[in-house]
């Protein structure tokens, strides 16, 4: 093949699946870049690389021919132009003489012309290149994103770039991970299917966990146990509203600034006021690689890291890291039905997000902790009648658009701007053929992907989906430190707190040092309640109770002379459960309490003032009833 560099011969077969033919080269181990390999990319054709960070837009990029660079967003335009100072970078707000001077400026010096654009922003760079377009190739880039934007990101982007790609000389759509071959539109479709196997390529590692409860909490375990030991780990965590919150606790925990946490996200006013209004007038919307340029003109590209990194969807393509160090964790909170964006692809995402960091060799270093939390709540159909269902459904938007006009099906409450089936152009309603092949890709993925069905009584569809191109272990989320979780206002867990103090105090039987002391020291300070039982009865009577934190209540309460009586109107009050800043009348009060008492078994006399014992009130009235308002808990 002419695409292959003079000289080399690559291993080659020719394999006939049931999808059509596959043109699969391998490469030799001692290759870990294209540009090794390739002096272009292949004509006309979809590219299978197989894996990230080997430097397939790169060659385009690099390489003597004119060629336009098509991607999913601004952020990695920026990106790559901070690296490649060739490129001539194009979205919207680049005016169409901008292009042109930049064009005319690489003719006159004779050099190949580079253009990376959005999806968007394609029809005016064709428009500026005219007739020498035919002479100029197209690299459309991550292939996957393209096809899911086909249902819900500008369909009509997507409908134009695929009338242009007939513009040009040739088309490669290239991708590091596989795609549903069978939802492929068309003009995909008819192209040569190239696929490359790096023989130097190791299998991906993957560590997984099933979270349990709090999201957050496992998140900022995760970063506090990194600062206590090392690496740096970056977080790809498709959700503001979730990262936010894991920010605020390890800012709580220890005292860290925006100069410690990273957030990398899309640098936008409303993810700036966002992150202004909740973090600070420091905290804004950060890059991965920053270019730089000293006195003497030189240019560097600086990470700018910091110690714990944040990243949303605007860093999962494209995006390029100089990590070191880096441990990557993947969140999927598809749990909460407000972050199902955050769900990640298991065919392409995390393939994807494995690959950002560049400065590591890209066929050995590819590892990430994936933590998912249940499954997805929104997918009831198999996938063959979930395409049978959008198939349907574009049909009947087909017989709309022929029968009513566009002011028609506006008045029936079609939203053209969400809708995935229905195009407006040009004052005109059009259907959208493409979204047969979005929706069904994204579904296919959620349907593979979190539809969690019992395997041999034990595993998911999901992790075996892992294992299709992975090794996989699990990951043992840790546990937040007790002086931590204080600092956090969380409730610390009793039994917890107290085996940490009985081991503690053994070690310090034998060492005597004073570091430990002092840790048995925190620990006390932690809870007041605990720090009363050490003292009257000491840890090892604590101890016996197997470290219950009720037995142990009752030894303490025995110890200090609190008679039976006290102890289970105390009970029942806590039982009332009373909530903070509402009033409560006093015949309410009375008669809860005199329920309570009877559910614990006293025969006490109930009085409204018995909740002073367990709760801080005021006295006040409400529409002239006189009762208590809860401040707070007692302590």
């Amino acid at each position: 093949m002419n695409f292959i560099k003079d000289g080399l011969t690559l291993p080659y077969q020719k394999v006939d699946t049931n999808l059509g033919i596959e043109h699969v080269y391998t490469i030799p181990k001692d290759f870990k870049y294209m540009s090794e390999v390739f002096n272009t990319l292949p004509d006309n054709s979809f590219l299978c690389k197989s894996v990230a960070g080997v430097g397939g837009t790169s060659l385009a990029i690099n390489n003597s021919e004119d060629y336009v660079i098509a991607v999913g967003s601004v952020e990695l335009i920026v990106n790559k132009a901070e690296q490649h100072d060739n490129l001539i970078p194009v979205y919207s707000g680049v005016s169409s003489c901008d292009i042109a001077n930049a064009i005319e400026s690489k003719k006159l010096l004779g050099q190949p012309i580079k253009i990376i654009v959005t999806y968007d922003s394609l029809p005016k760079v064709v428009e500026v290149l005219g007739v020498y377009v035919s002479n100029t190739k197209l690299l459309v880039d991550e292939l996957q994103v393209l096809l899911k934007a086909s249902d819900t990101f500008k369909p009509v982007v997507v409908t134009k770039l695929f009338k242009l790609v007939e513009s040009f000389k040739s088309v490669c759509f290239m991708t590091a991970t596989p795609t549903p071959r069978k939802y492929f539109p068309p003009e995909v479709a008819k192209l040569d299917y190239i696929r490359l196997d790096w023989e130097g390529s190791s299998v991906m590692h993957i560590k997984k966990a099933k979270m349990q409860g709090d999201v957050t909490s496992k998140v900022v375990a995760i970063a506090l146990r990194h600062l206590d030991t090392e690496g740096t780990p970056l977080f790809f965590y498709n959700s503001l509203r979730g990262i936010v919150p894991c920010v605020k606790q390890l800012i709580k925990a220890r005292g860290l600034t925006y100069k410690d946490i990273k957030i990398i996200c899309a640098d936008n006013e409303r993810n700036r006021t966002y992150l202004k209004d909740q973090l600070g007038k420091d905290w804004i919307p950060e890059r991965p690689l920053y270019k730089e340029v000293d006195e003497d003109g030189n240019v560097t590209l600086n990470p700018r890291n910091k110690p714990i990194q944040f990243c949303t969807k605007y860093a999962f393509e494209g995006l390029d890291f100089c990590v070191e160090d880096a441990h990557t964790y993947i969140i999927s909170d598809v749990k909460n039905r407000s972050r199902h964006h955050t769900r990640i692809d298991i065919s392409t995402d995390i393939q994807q997000i494995a690959g950002r960091c560049r400065n590591q060799n890209p066929l050995i270093k590819r590892e990430a902790v994936f933590l998912w939390n249940d499954e997805f709540s929104g997918v009831s159909l198999s996938e063959a009648d979930y395409e049978e269902y959008v198939k349907n459904e574009l049909a009947i938007a087909k017989d709309m658009e022929q029968r009513y006009t566009l002011d028609k099906l506006k008045s029936m409450k079609i939203d053209f701007d969400s809708s995935p089936y229905f195009l407006e152009v040009d004052g005109t309603a059009q259907t959208n053929d493409y979204a047969v092949y979005g929706l069904c890709i994204s579904y296919a993925a959620l349907n593979a992907d979190y539809v969690n069905v019992m395997v041999d009584g034990e595993r998911t569809v999901l992790e075996d989906k892992l294992e299709l191109f992975s090794q996989t272990d699990n990951y043992t989320i840790p546990e937040i430190k007790l002086e931590d979780a204080s600092r956090m206002n969380k409730k610390l867990n009793f039994k917890e707190l107290a085996t940490e103090y009985y081991e503690l105090n053994e070690q310090f039987k034998i060492t005597k040092d004073l570091e430990t002391l002092d840790r048995l020291t925190n620990l006390l300070s932690l809870d007041g309640e605990f720090k009363s039982y050490v003292e009257v009865l000491g840890i090892e009577q604590i101890k016996a109770t197997h470290f219950h934190k009720t037995k142990t209540r009752d030894k303490f309460n025995k110890a200090v002379g609190v008679d039976e009586k006290t102890r289970l109107q105390t009970k029942a009050l806590k039982h009332l459960k009373l909530k903070i800043n509402s009033f409560y009348s006093f015949a309410e009060l009375k008669e809860m309490i005199k329920s309570s008492y009877a559910k614990v078994g006293t025969n006490a006399s109930a009085k409204a003032t018995d909740i002073q014992s367990v709760y801080l009130v005021k006295s006040t009235s409400r529409n002239s009833v006189r009762g208590y308002l809860i401040v707070d808990k007692g302590v």
